[in-house]
């Protein structure tokens, strides 16, 4: 029985879909592994996007239980062109800020 992350010949995956890094601009780079090639293995698969030129990244995305590769590889671009939202981080920052001086 071959996995299904072994299985995949072909591979469609929207190249256009990564989005620039947050912090630089730079256009993001995936890096992508398959697994290895004993069958059922799913040891070695992972993917990730990254910036080659301030080195932010995304997650690092391992298969989940009958996930496809191409599957895998496109979370870690939707991991990677997630933007969190601002006003969510202004007010972690602030709560941690509060709680700072608080113990001071």
């Amino acid at each position: 029985m071959t996995s299904r992350l072994n299985s995949v010949k072909k591979i469609s995956i929207d190249w256009t879909a990564i989005m620039p890094c947050p912090f630089c601009s730079n256009p993001g780079k995936l890096l992508a592994s398959k697994p290895l090639s004993e069958p059922d293995s799913k040891w070695g698969a992972s993917a990730c996007v990254y910036c080659s030129t301030c080195g932010a990244g995304g997650p690092v995305i391992e298969p989940l239980e009958n996930m496809l590769y191409t599957d895998m590889v496109n979370l870690a671009i939707k991991k990677w062109n997630k933007r969190g939202n601002l006003c969510d981080a202004e007010n972690k920052l602030r709560k941690i800020a509060n709680i700072l001086n608080s113990n001071s």
